[in-house]
């Protein structure tokens, strides 16, 4: 596993330097900023997991947000960067599948409603992982009897 990220912080920095060389479209400019701030985050986050597992600390979920979630003031400072992480995420791999199909000359109308699609789940996705970060657990109010 970390030689798949370390691969894809080698190629996504790659990549980037490429790209940038030419002029993009908003599409192509998108997600070269996506892929550059996951490059940040995992070249950030992966010597962070590292430390704390050489150290024999658990690298779960309460390591990333503690116990508390992200309402720890020690923690607030990772909200925007894992919000940003996730959507990052989301957005790269959605604008990725587009630029996939649209090689494979699929009707732009259908990429462009695939890709909308994929944004709205994106989102979507991130404002989940987000409350889970913020201890809120949407099955606690789906669930429970009033």
């Amino acid at each position: 596993m970390l030689s798949f990220i370390v691969f894809m912080i080698l190629s996504g920095i790659a990549m980037v330097l490429h790209y940038t060389r030419f002029q993009s479209g908003v599409f192509r400019t998108l997600q070269i900023a996506c892929g550059a701030y996951l490059i940040a985050f995992f070249g950030s986050h992966v010597p962070a997991v590292l430390k704390v597992r050489e150290l024999d600390g658990d690298t779960d979920w309460f390591f990333a947000v503690s116990e508390n979630g992200l309402l720890d003031p020690s923690r607030a400072m990772l909200t925007p960067y894992y919000i940003f992480a996730v959507l990052a995420l989301m957005v790269h791999v959605v604008l990725g599948l587009r630029t996939v199909l649209l090689a494979h000359n699929v009707q732009e109308k259908l990429v462009n409603r695939i890709f909308n699609i994929g944004i709205f789940v994106g989102i979507l996705v991130t404002i989940l992982i987000t409350s889970a970060m913020f201890n809120f657990h949407v099955s606690t109010l789906l669930f429970t009897d009033k």
